[in-house]
């Protein structure tokens, strides 16, 4: 904690030493030092009059210690900065973030039209403080024993084959983590239902949900952000291409008409619009929540990612028709690439093991 005499040199909103030059002090005969200048502007959107619309406007707020005080009540109700620094704007907090390029912005910070960005607080910096720190104690444990066993192996110990693996798939795993557990300053698959909204692919059942795609991630955490939803958008390719376009991986939700099951797909390779694309992706899986199944590709991986542009498409198993809500032209071939489960003889099989009931389908 910092002595009171060093705490009363701050100002009370931005928590800034004040500065005769940066940081003005306002100088008030009721109490000294409340707000710097650039805060009592900010509060009151440039204009220098009481945030709780009296209708006195001061030309020298210090002067009118009726208005400074209902200037404090509203500071006190005002919501916490998240006291996260931008690093281009050192007088300003960060507020929102762009969850795909990882970015924390100021509300200085230049903007593009084509991001969409997410308002964080105070709150979530805090809560991710905590998970952090939760993790690097978990990792510390894990680490001290990992480095027992090493120790054991260097004096001529002889560990399990197993074991050793198991320890140096960990180590690798950490030296390349990029934040999948946590990044920015919150988890993001604790936000992952807000963003995709209250759909009906993802409901009651979300937990659930969830547990299987962290399954078909291979225990990676996850956010959900919605770019393409065709009963909003439509049920064109080139609409799905848009929307797709340079997105880096992608998680496709279907929900069949013929026997309401729900199933989909996850890749990792990034779309690229107009462009047809067959290509291996190692981390591709399809899955059903209604079986609670998840499939990882056994065969032709080549066509684990398959990108047409007259297509609603992203893997050779599973293709949806253009207006497919309105014909019969989508099919399945389940088991051309992922591996189905148990013994698959026929084409109807294949395709009602994974979602639909039928290889066309709408």
């Amino acid at each position: 904690m910092e002595p009171a005499s060093a705490q009363s040199l701050r100002c009370f909103v931005c928590k800034m030493e004040f500065d005769l030059a940066k940081r003005k002090p306002i100088l008030t005969l009721c109490c000294q030092e409340v707000c710097c200048m650039d805060c009592w502007k900010a509060s009151t959107d440039q204009y220098q009059k009481c945030p709780l619309k009296c209708k006195d406007t001061q030309t020298n707020p210090q002067e009118s210690p009726k208005t400074l005080m209902h200037l404090m009540r509203a500071i006190r109700d005002k919501e916490q900065p998240s006291y996260v620094r931008c690093s281009l704007h050192p007088y300003e907090y960060c507020n929102q973030i762009e969850p795909f390029k990882k970015q924390l912005l100021c509300p200085k910070c230049e903007k593009s039209e084509d991001e969409e960005y997410e308002k964080f607080a105070r709150e979530q910096v805090v809560k991710s403080a905590q998970s952090m720190t939760t993790w690097t104690i978990q990792i510390k444990k894990e680490l001290e024993n990992i480095e027992t066993t090493l120790k054991n192996v260097i004096n001529n110990k002889e560990p399990k084959s197993k074991d050793f693996l198991k320890m140096s798939e960990k180590i690798l795993y950490w030296k390349a983590w990029n934040g999948n557990k946590i990044n920015g300053y919150y988890q993001y698959h604790d936000r992952a239902i807000n963003d995709v909204g209250n759909s009906t692919l993802l409901n009651l059942n979300y937990d659930k949900d969830y547990d299987l795609i962290k399954k078909g991630l291979k225990g990676k955490d996850f956010m959900l952000k919605l770019r393409f939803k065709a009963s909003r958008d439509g049920f064109l390719s080139s609409v799905f291409q848009d929307k797709m376009n340079g997105c880096p991986k992608y998680l496709l939700v279907v929900k069949s008409a013929q026997q309401d099951k729900i199933f989909g797909a996850y890749g990792s390779k990034p779309f690229k619009k107009g462009e047809k694309i067959c290509q291996l992706d190692i981390d591709a899986a399809v899955f059903s929540f209604t079986k609670e199944t998840v499939h990882f590709a056994y065969q032709n991986g080549d066509h684990c990612h398959n990108l047409h542009p007259n297509w609603i498409q992203i893997n050779n198993d599973i293709c949806l028709a253009n207006e497919c809500h309105n014909n019969q032209n989508s099919y399945t071939d389940f088991g051309y690439t992922f591996e189905p489960t148990g013994q698959i003889d026929s084409e109807a099989k294949r395709a009602n093991n994974i979602q639909q009931g039928l290889t066309s389908s709408k």
